[in-house]
């Protein structure tokens, strides 16, 4: 399991069966999946979902799996514009495996809708090429992946709801986010783990807000997501928005220093918005740019709040959050929430119509606390100029 940023293209050969034109194709129309009779899941999910049935007959093999046939296979198709485009394929080896393909595909398509309404155009990843995952009868039970291709391995072997949302989750956390390299425990690249936490924690917010039905996510409902951010979000968010991060435990490579950096990556995309997790890597320093480490992301970080001249920053229901403030001189407004109080460190600042002007003298990390503005609000923070 690797980074995104060093994995080469697989290309995925097909024996025994017919041409590459008669393989699912990359893009249906609405008359085209009537035609093929596919499955449409469309309420109250991140993404218009479509299940269609692959062409009988051809067998798929993959160089990572070598004799491994599969006969079967399922597209995922996701509404754009006027079209559904393939964006998953599921290989499968046997009929008996059909429920569990089908709900694998769509939880993965749930996860794209997620991704997509956050990151949208930012992650060509999304777009590039059909993941293809691979279920397989044999193998010790667990989940892997290799550029474009996710494994499954030992299908059958009974699984909880939350530990397939967890490997599925895991997996595509490899292939699509940014991580760092060098860890010792449990696995060297981060992106994994990072898959199984913002995932998770996206469908929780999800699911609160109505806006995906329990009744149409496999695996898991919204009890089992908020136990699981319970569990492994808070401890790693929570520290972070009212300490700061720890650079030295962050330059560790054990278990302890991947945590650290899942928190401090929970932090970004919770507190500055997704987008700007996949910003930091473009101020990652120049020679860790394949392999960087979770220090690393840090410094990125560092240098992303300098650089980036406005910053839209959601306080927690606490209305309270570190946040690091480079030297110069800010503007702070209320974006959102009942009018509230302003203080950095504790200390009142003066502002009217929730607006505030601050200075800052030193670049540090400093608790920002917005008062009697209720549930969630948000601060518009935009630089003046340098102090």
């Amino acid at each position: 399991m690797r980074s995104w940023i060093l994995l080469p293209l697989i290309l995925l050969t097909t024996f025994g069966g017919p041409a590459l034109g008669q393989r699912l194709p990359e893009k249906l129309t609405t008359v085209d999946l009537e035609t093929r009779q596919a499955l449409r899941f469309r309420d109250r999910v991140p993404a218009d979902l479509a299940v269609v049935e692959g062409p009988r007959g051809p067998v798929h093999t993959t160089k990572w799996l070598e004799g491994a046939e599969f006969r079967h296979s399922l597209g995922i198709y996701i509404a754009e514009q006027s079209d559904h485009h393939l964006r998953f394929q599921v290989f499968y080896q046997s009929p008996d495996h059909r429920p569990f393909a089908e709900r694998a595909g769509r939880f993965l398509g749930i996860l794209w809708g997620l991704a997509n309404r956050r990151f949208a155009g930012a992650v060509s990843r999304l777009r590039e090429m059909p993941v293809s995952v691979w279920m397989t009868r044999e193998g010790q039970p667990g989940a892997e992946q290799h550029a474009a291709n996710l494994f499954v391995y030992n299908v059958l072997t009974p699984r909880s709801g939350i530990e397939w949302a967890r490997e599925l989750s895991h997996e595509y956390g490899h292939y699509l986010l940014p991580g760092a390299t060098g860890y010792t425990d449990p696995e060297s690249w981060s992106n994994g783990i990072l898959g199984e936490r913002p995932f998770t924690h996206w469908l929780l917010q999800e699911l609160s807000a109505g806006r995906i039905s329990s009744d149409a996510l496999p695996f898991i409902n919204a009890k089992d997501a908020q136990h699981y951010c319970e569990r492994q979000v808070n401890p790693l968010l929570d520290p972070v928005r009212s300490r700061g991060p720890q650079p030295e435990v962050l330059a560790g490579t054990d278990e302890k220093a991947l945590d650290a950096l899942t928190g401090l990556m929970l932090y970004v995309d919770a507190t500055y918005g997704s987008p700007a997790l996949l910003q930091l890597n473009e101020y990652l320093p120049a020679g860790r740019l394949h392999t960087p480490q979770g220090i690393d992301f840090l410094v990125a970080f560092i240098t992303w709040t300098r650089e980036e001249p406005v910053q839209t920053i959601n306080l927690p229901g606490t209305g309270a959050t570190m946040v690091y403030l480079s030297r110069g001189e800010f503007t702070l407004r209320q974006e959102s929430g009942k009018p509230g109080k302003l203080s950095l460190n504790g200390g009142p600042i003066l502002g009217s119509d929730g607006e505030w002007t601050i200075r800052v003298p030193i670049a540090g990390w400093r608790t920002l606390t917005l008062a009697d503005a209720g549930k969630s609000p948000t601060i518009r923070l935009q630089r003046r100029g340098a102090g």
